[in-house]
């Protein structure tokens, strides 16, 4: 395993997803939050990026609760390695309040 392997990985998913082939996608996206755990630990920036990605796959598919644990998995990664200034912490706030307003609950959405 190596760090540009799981950016190929990101990368393929990436495409894979704004073609809508969320299923391709998401394994890639998997192999590479693994590849980055391996890496460089649980609390690497490349992680959050993998997490948000599966993510945003799962708010696709309608699997609402998987999308929020990973959004706030990721969120939380770019809180301790960004602080809370960063536009990866503001993207993951946005991410779970799309999350919460396809889901009819404005009132958190608006959190």
């Amino acid at each position: 395993d190596h760090p540009g392997v799981a950016v190929s990985y990101l990368g393929m998913a990436s495409v894979l997803q704004g073609q809508g082939r969320h299923e391709e996608a998401l394994p890639l996206f998997k192999k590479c939050r693994d590849i980055s755990i391996k890496m460089h630990g649980e609390e690497h920036s490349d992680v959050a990026t993998a997490c948000m990605g599966m993510g945003n796959v799962y708010k696709e598919q309608g699997k609402y609760e998987d999308a929020l644990g990973l959004y706030k998995t990721g969120l939380a990664i770019n809180i301790k390695v960004h602080g809370e200034e960063h536009p990866d912490v503001a993207m993951a706030y946005n991410n779970q309040a799309n999350v919460y307003q396809s889901q009819g609950k404005n009132e958190l959405a608006q959190e």
